[in-house]
């Protein structure tokens, strides 16, 4: 039996999440852009359950119940649910920019409890430990569903140390997805960080379970949490790259990807950016560069000053199988990065998403 779930993704680029449901199988006839951020698919309950693990671009997942474009439809659509198996519930409401709508909550909790007390059943609000949560989440629609992951599942195991600025895994993904990761054998951020793009990309390219430090869905529904180290492959190992020109990022990426059992397969080098044509030409053919740039902060001239070296240093080694990512914040940063590339490279594909209360640009050069 097929059922249709739900996948709350970052707005602007659903196109990453789409890939992502493709590569794992979904067929495009079964997945459909619901609103601004929001994607529907339909598959078996194993299925979804499996994809759960797997994604690593959503933020949100669950079993659809409705959209509703009158938002006086919700209470109907759930006054249409069989509550007899369950014994407590909550409802969690979100809207754009993930900030909580209590008064939706507040009304879907009323209609419940209503449905409930006529049908005589003992079920109770339960805002610690329910065994359901309704989740409602608004953009150009509202959809109304049952939860699957409990919590954000943006959040990672591995995600102990970290920089400051630090880009959300879900986001390094999407950013990923959208250079075409899965066609390359060689990535490399040349401005690591704490390791979420480099580490990213390697549970994309080994198709490792995402691991999340909460054990909600495991609980819920009596299934096995996978062990990403049991599932862990060396087939993409000795060519991911990880540089930084900061000693401090490599250590902390090192660490991070240690904690999931990654580290053996990252290959580590401290690299000037005005030397990257040095390394470039030592690797050999490095066919995509995945990157958020340098993260320290420092003014608008010296920020340019490195983007412009970096371009210069690649630009030898670009050729038509080669991919740049490139991933900043919209404001500032983020237009010098592209007054650059458009300088010096030309033509760019280019997104904006919106991650929490912050938009960011994504530009990806594809070869000559």
């Amino acid at each position: 039996m097929e059922y249709e779930a739900y996948i709350i993704c970052h707005q602007g680029v659903e196109e990453a999440t789409i890939k992502e449901l493709k590569l794992q199988g979904v067929s495009s006839s079964k997945i459909r852009i619901i609103g601004r951020g929001i994607i529907g698919f339909k598959e078996s309950m194993e299925r979804i359950i499996y994809l759960l693990h797997y994604l690593k671009t959503p933020l949100r997942m669950g079993i659809l119940l409705g959209v509703i474009d009158d938002k006086e439809g919700i209470e109907e659509r759930i006054r249409d649910i069989d509550f007899s198996v369950i014994g407590s519930f909550k409802a969690r409401s979100m809207r754009v920019r993930y900030a909580h709508t209590h008064e939706l909550e507040a009304r879907i909790a009323s209609v419940i409890l209503e449905k409930l007390m006529e049908r005589k059943i003992d079920l109770k609000v339960d805002l610690e430990d329910p065994d359901l949560e309704f989740f409602l989440y608004t953009t150009n629609k509202t959809i109304v569903g049952i939860s699957l992951d409990g919590f954000n599942l943006d959040k990672r195991t591995y995600k102990l140390y970290s920089i400051g600025m630090d880009l959300k895994p879900s986001l390094a993904s999407s950013l990923l997805m959208l250079t075409g990761i899965e066609k390359h054998e060689t990535v490399l951020d040349p401005f690591c960080g704490s390791g979420v793009i480099i580490i990213e990309a390697l549970s994309i390219l080994n198709n490792l379970p995402v691991e999340r430090p909460y054990d909600y869905i495991y609980e819920k529904m009596g299934i096995e949490k996978p062990d990403i180290k049991k599932s862990q492959t060396a087939r993409y190992g000795k060519r991911v790259y990880a540089m930084d020109y900061i000693p401090a990022h490599l250590d902390i990426t090192r660490k991070n990807s240690k904690i999931i059992g990654l580290d053996r397969l990252i290959n580590f080098s401290r690299i000037d950016p005005f030397f990257l044509s040095f390394k470039l030409d030592q690797l050999g053919n490095i066919s995509l560069i995945a990157t958020h740039g340098p993260v320290m902060a420092m003014n608008k001239d010296r920020y340019k000053k490195i983007i412009s070296m970096f371009i210069e240093e690649i630009k030898p080694f670009i050729n038509k199988d080669f991919i740049l990512g490139f991933i900043a914040p919209s404001i500032g940063i983020g237009n010098i990065f592209k007054s650059e590339i458009m300088k010096h490279m030309g033509r760019v594909r280019e997104y904006t998403a919106l991650s929490g209360k912050r938009h960011y640009n994504i530009y990806v050069y594809e070869g000559l």
